[in-house]
């Protein structure tokens, strides 16, 4: 009897699932999503409200492992990613919970319509992203159709101008808070001229040691706070080779290298013997030790796959070069580069007549290099304007460049033709750098707005671990699996 309950109880079990199964996998998701991952005061962080942003950070750190590592496993990383959310949305609470404290948290009118706008503003960004990202197919479409799909395709990622105002409305009231806080921060003359003696110190260390580092900041816009001595500065118009004559000339003097160095082995001195040790006589080669004699009847030389030649197969060996021949071969290949050097050059005659005659005609060198110029340096900022920092130490350029750079004797002057790896050289000789700590006047604006920013966020930091302190605050990261 108690058997014949017990399955007719499993049968009414088993068809209650069947028809409310789903109803019931939805209720358990949603008792999951209320589960409390943090509290802060007694308000609840829910897993709901955690766990997409959770998803998010796994997945960028997933790639970002994959990218450098080629490995996407991120097992030992999830705790801190864990710990980094919850912080996160801890601070959110607490800081709303502030500005309510503080009475930030209501909004007029004005306020409202202003997050309004930025919400909206916002929505229109992404929708124009989504089409031209190609994540909506928009094909055949009108204009305001493909605007339809794309709104439609943010709302089924869960964008929406509700949720963009909701996250608007949040970083207004949280920038209202901050405010409070830094509001009378504020850095005075003293600090800044500290903080700019300190940059022109690192800098004059630094530039000691590297002239390439100087040269570098100058060519990426980072702020130079001193200027070493003996640099100038210099714009040019390069005129590119061709490939082949740029390979033709690049083959030279990769030949040219390989005997020079040959030649500086056979030119080096020999090692001294070990104490002990009985050096070879002169020019003979060092014979087999009697452990390394053939025995009788065993072949005195082997080829290459350790088997005596067969009768009648000779074994071709490359020929010995001396350092005669090799100093020989040294002169040919350097006339040969200065042959290929002189018909490069002039391969290039009438464009470089062009330019020296519009030079001539009082042409500007901006508007000639604009022109002309192909090298991508001179079509970007800051060089386009300042041009390059070259000194006669320079690392950074080639040597045929910072030569003919330093050659030139005074502002304004235009170089000859000079052929550099890249190509040909026409250089203009632009200003000169005075050396030692710019003027202070020139970064001021600059320095204060970093210092200042700097101790703003130093400051709200301090307070909000204030508030952090004296808040109960618990955190269960296993719940979010």
């Amino acid at each position: 009897m108690r058997t014949r309950i017990w399955k007719l109880t499993a049968l009414a079990l088993a068809l209650l699932l069947a028809l409310t199964g789903c109803s019931l996998i939805e209720v358990d998701q949603e008792m999951d999503n209320a589960e409390a991952v943090a509290t802060v005061n007694g308000v609840n962080i829910t897993k709901g409200e955690v766990m997409d942003t959770y998803q998010y950070y796994q997945d960028y750190y997933a790639y970002l492992n994959y990218y450098y590592t080629g490995n996407s496993d991120i097992s030992s990383q999830l705790e801190s990613i864990k710990d980094d959310v919850l912080e996160a949305f801890i601070r959110q609470e607490l800081v709303k919970q502030k500005a309510a404290e503080l009475g930030l948290d209501t909004l007029s009118d004005e306020d409202k319509a202003t997050i309004e706008a930025q919400a909206a503003e916002k929505l229109e960004q992404y929708a124009a992203d989504e089409i031209e990202d190609g994540h909506v197919n928009t094909e055949g479409m009108s204009d305001e159709e493909a605007h339809a799909a794309a709104l439609a395709h943010l709302e089924e990622e869960g964008v929406t101008l509700e949720k963009l105002i909701e996250n608007e409305t949040t970083t207004f009231i949280s920038d209202r808070v901050r405010e409070s806080v830094i509001k009378d921060v504020a850095v005075d003359e003293s600090e800044i001229e500290e903080d700019f003696n300190k940059k022109v110190a690192d800098n004059q260390s630094a530039f000691a040691n590297s002239t390439y580092m100087y040269e570098y900041y100058h060519t990426n816009g980072t702020t130079v706070y001193y200027n070493p001595e003996g640099y100038r500065t210099v714009k040019h118009i390069l005129l590119k080779m061709n490939d082949d004559q740029k390979s033709e000339l690049t083959a030279l003097q990769d030949e040219l290298d390989s005997v020079e160095d040959m030649i500086a082995d056979l030119e080096a001195p020999a090692e001294e013997p070990e104490e002990g040790e009985t050096p070879a006589e002169d020019g003979a080669a060092e014979g087999p030790s009697e452990d390394e004699t053939p025995a009788e009847g065993e072949a005195a030389e082997e080829s290459a796959e350790g088997e005596t030649p067969a009768e009648g197969e000779t074994t071709e060996e490359a020929p010995v070069l001396t350092l005669d021949d090799l100093t020989a071969r040294k002169a040919e290949l350097e006339k040969s580069i200065d042959e290929k050097k002189a018909e490069i050059l002039a391969s290039f005659t009438e464009k470089v007549d062009e330019i020296n005659a519009k030079l001539a005609d009082g042409a500007a060198f901006d508007d000639l290099m604009a022109e002309y110029g192909e090298d991508p340096g001179m079509q970007s900022e800051p060089s386009m304007t300042t041009g390059y920092y070259v000194s006669a130490s320079s690392t950074m350029w080639e040597s045929a460049f910072t030569e003919a750079a330093m050659a030139l004797k005074k502002i304004g002057d235009v170089s000859e033709p000079v052929l550099g790896s890249n190509g040909v050289h026409i250089i203009y000789y632009n200003s000169d750098v005075t050396p030692g700590p710019i003027d202070i006047a020139e970064v001021h604006d600059d320095l204060a707005a970093s210092l200042l920013s700097t101790k703003q966020d130093e400051a709200y930091e301090a307070e909000y671990q204030n508030w952090y302190k004296a808040a109960k605050i618990k955190k269960y990261p296993g719940r979010l699996g």
